[in-house]
């Protein structure tokens, strides 16, 4: 659990479900939080409910608004500081697929109900907003939806108002990020809140909640691997790490954790080690292995809970040693951590070499297929997860280390199509998309007279690249790329599958760090 202590969040749109859920978490971990909503009754009901949960009164300011008025964002904004002196979060959640009493699902009048309130207000209370995030160097987060990916032929209006938003998240990151300001979405599936009411009727009437989720169960077990629907609880939980120190790289169980003697490898087996998992760390480099094992003794992980395994994935026997090591030793798996990765092979310059492809995918591709099918049956008894480290090169196509992208674009696919394969025994599979992070992986790019450059040398070579193209102006650290891939393995994760997270500070939205003729007078 993290701690917002003293934070100040705002909530639009909580006093049911998504929202609610997500006002109560931060509630629970010491914010002050202003919850919105129009409907009077719900939203002093959803503070009663508070009160009785152990959330201090205090903490709690509710606005009766309806967020699609033009002069609502002004209220919210003066009104939270009026009371609180300051604004650290803010959580465009309010949204509606439909509007009561329209049927024609392509009346003009639906679109411009649904883009008033799931766009055009979210732009204006964001805009009351930044003036006050820029202080406290705050975070926004909209709730999207899947819907902006894949659009049904019923909620069109919808889909497109969360693809928008989805468009704005991101140029907003990139405008925002010189102010130390953090913009990101979330867009849930079939999640459990009372929004799929409004548009689910049977002879012209509503459909109770519980029916409808009981209606749409066929739908869930043939289209969600999970075989179920996502409640608010999980969709909050994942709110509030993105929005935490730990995500600052956004715009007793056992991990096994190939190329963990380094970089990201070695941070998430040290955050898992202190988090108290008993952990194996794989590696081919015999020095770095034993070195970081008396690293991760002298940080205060029990040596008992350490298990280290010299070899190279490589080789087509490395995994089915690495998992009969592992039961041998611990008895069981609950994490597969796939990070080990090359990116170039010392001794060829030639980047169009057969040779090089074959030795990238043999390592990228064909190694981290391997480990996982040896660990599935073990990881089906524990209900457990695999995290694959992808790499933004795999959606970022370019003349350099073209073999190392098509590697991780593989993975990506792979990640996904797995997902969809385990889900119904209940393991979870997603990737983790890092950008430029300070890695010795970096050291193995060659320089201009062929040779490679020293770590240092590699990081001032890349700072001009870093401030042009990074919103964030910096590069990345294992440790943030580590606490992504902590939260997706944990029980804070739990309707997260099939996905690919991006922690690049904003690299796949500088485009939007450019000003225009406009911007510049």
């Amino acid at each position: 659990m993290y701690s917002f202590e003293g934070k100040v969040v705002i909530i639009t749109g909580s006093s049911t479900g998504i929202g609610k859920a997500i006002a109560y978490e931060y509630g629970k971990s010491g914010a002050k939080i202003v919850i919105i909503a129009r409907n009077l009754k719900t939203l002093n009901d959803t503070v009663n409910d508070y009160i009785i949960n152990g959330i201090n009164k205090n903490n709690i300011l509710t606005i009766n608004v309806d967020i699609s008025n033009d002069n609502s964002a002004k209220i919210i904004i003066e009104e939270t500081i009026k009371k609180f002196g300051k604004l650290d979060i803010l959580i465009n959640n309010a949204g509606v697929n439909t509007k009561p009493g329209i049927k024609n699902f392509e009346m003009i009048e639906l679109y411009d109900y649904i883009n008033n309130i799931n766009v055009r207000a979210v732009i204006k209370l964001t805009e009351e907003a930044i003036p006050y995030l820029k202080k406290t160097k705050g975070n926004i987060i909209n709730i999207s939806s899947i819907s902006s990916r894949y659009p049904l032929r019923t909620t069109i209006y919808y889909s497109m108002s969360k693809s928008a938003l989805d468009i704005y998240t991101k140029g907003l990151a990139g405008r925002l990020a010189n102010d130390g300001i953090r913009v990101n979405s979330i867009n849930p599936g079939f999640v459990e809140t009372p929004i799929f009411t409004k548009n689910t009727k049977q002879e012209g009437k509503d459909i109770r909640f519980d029916e409808m989720i009981e209606k749409m169960k066929p739908i869930i077990e043939n289209k969600v691997p999970l075989r179920r629907f996502g409640k608010p609880k999980e969709i909050a939980k994942l709110v509030l790490f993105i929005s935490s120190d730990d995500a600052s790289y956004c715009t007793g169980a056992n991990y096994v954790i190939d190329g963990a003697s380094s970089g990201i490898g070695k941070a998430t087996a040290l955050k898992y080690g202190l988090e108290g998992g008993k952990i194996v760390i794989v590696a081919r480099n015999s020095n770095n292995l034993n070195e970081t094992v008396e690293n991760f003794v002298k940080l205060g992980v029990p040596l008992e809970n350490i298990l280290k395994i010299e070899i190279d994935i490589s080789n087509d026997n490395a995994p089915s040693i690495i998992v009969e090591k592992v039961i041998s030793h611990f008895g069981k798996i609950d994490i597969l951590i796939n990070n080990a990765g090359v990116v170039g092979k010392e001794g060829i310059s030639n980047e169009e070499s057969i040779e090089l492809f074959d030795h990238i995918f043999r390592i990228n591709v064909r190694g981290l297929i391997q480990l996982s099918e040896y660990t599935i049956p073990y990881l089906k008894k524990t209900k457990g997860n695999i995290v694959n480290i992808s790499s933004i090169a795999s959606s970022t196509p370019g003349s350099f280390s073209l073999y190392y992208r098509m590697s991780k674009a593989a993975v990506d696919i792979y990640t996904q199509s797995l997902a969809g394969k385990l889900g119904e025994y209940g393991v979870r599979v997603n990737s983790v998309n890092p950008g430029m992070t300070a890695t010795k992986i970096f050291t193995t790019l060659p320089s201009v007279d062929g040779l490679n450059i020293s770590e240092e040398d590699m990081l001032k070579n890349f700072q001009t690249l870093i401030d042009n193209s990074v919103p964030l102006k910096r590069i990345g650290s294992p440790d943030e790329i580590a606490n992504v891939i902590c939260f997706l393995s944990s029980d804070e994760g739990s309707y997260i599958t099939g996905s690919c997270y991006i922690i690049d500070g904003g690299f796949k939205v500088s485009c939007a760090m450019s000003t225009s003729p406009i911007d510049r007078n």
